[in-house]
């Protein structure tokens, strides 16, 4: 080992001999005449072995590729999305009509493979991803959530608004004061009680949906019916609401534009939508946890600053009585 000291010691600098390795094309010892041996039998057969691996080149990619499409057809369109962005041959996969064909297909489940295709010709959409794209939808994968807060004297109230719709036609909506985290599970349809704890929850009311494609409007309606609260009167809400997007093609912004309700089917109460000046945020099932944390912050972190929250929703223009 040598070491040399150089700028008044500061630094040592130390010799590796096994960088002298590199780019040096070493063969093993061998013993004298075993040399020519050695040589004709690497000769031997080159040309096969040539031929071979050309083979094996050539058929490499295709077998990349068909393996790529087994996976990419189970995977959603936003999954899909994400792939196509690992490398160019990853993103020629995955820009393959028919994947992208069967996810419109199982976005508008309604409409037949004929009528699709015809509304893709005569909507100039292009592909079928453009399609998917461009064409007015709301989203099945994840749920569309609003966050209240007020102030009731000097307690502060936190309750959310959740909707998730299905490609059937059908939506669950659930109010309740627990957080995103919590409540997830129980926005599926087939939901159900598993123990005492579970049983004193809310459950979310089944209703259906429509939506206009040319005016980007969705009209939902809902009973609103408790088994918990059993003098409650059963009632249906009904919500119309505007569909729009942060980006092209996101489809994560819902905003209401009336509300209404009729109860016991004669009483007809219209609301104010004045409290809804937010629209409902999107968030995805994957890493939904997450994205929560981030859009929704704990109810906590806004008591202990409540004065620092109030100040900051007057400079968004919001008057007292909205907050």
């Amino acid at each position: 080992m040598i070491a040399e000291a150089g700028y008044g010691g500061f630094y040592r600098r130390i010799d590796r001999p096994w960088l002298e390795l590199y780019c040096q094309n070493l063969r093993a010892a061998q013993e004298e005449g075993e040399e020519e041996e050695v040589v004709d039998s690497e000769l031997e057969g080159v040309g096969e072995e040539a031929e071979g691996s050309e083979e094996e080149k050539d058929d490499l990619p295709l077998l990349q590729g068909e393996i790529l499409e087994r996976v990419f057809l189970r995977l959603d369109a936003a999954q899909l999305s994400k792939a196509s962005m690992v490398c160019r041959d990853w993103m020629t996969v995955a820009y393959q009509p028919h994947l992208w064909r069967r996810i419109c297909l199982m976005t508008w489940p309604k409409q037949t493979a004929r009528e699709n295709l015809a509304i893709l010709l005569e909507r100039n959409y292009g592909s079928w991803r453009q399609m998917f794209l461009k064409r007015p939808r709301v989203r099945y994968d994840g749920l569309y959530i609003l966050r209240n807060i007020f102030y009731r004297g000097s307690s502060l109230m936190v309750y959310y608004r959740y909707f998730r719709f299905f490609a059937d036609g059908t939506c669950t909506v659930l109010i309740t004061p627990d957080r995103p985290e919590k409540a997830v599970s129980r926005m599926s349809k087939n939901w159900t009680p598993k123990g005492p704890q579970d049983a004193q929850k809310l459950l979310p009311n089944i209703g259906s949906y429509h939506l206009d494609e040319d005016l980007l409007t969705v009209s939902l309606q809902a009973p609103t019916y408790q088994p918990r609260y059993p003098l409650m009167k059963k009632s249906i809400v009904m919500y119309e609401m505007e569909l729009s997007e942060t980006v092209d093609g996101a489809r994560n912004l819902l905003s209401v534009a009336s509300q209404a309700a009729i109860v016991d089917n004669n009483e007809y109460c219209h609301y104010d939508c004045r409290k809804f000046d937010r629209p409902f945020q999107f968030v995805a099932f994957d890493g939904f946890k997450r994205t929560c944390q981030v859009k929704f912050r704990n109810e906590n972190i806004i008591r202990n600053n409540k004065v620092k929250w109030f100040l900051e929703e007057l400079g968004k223009g919001r008057t007292h009585d909205d907050i």
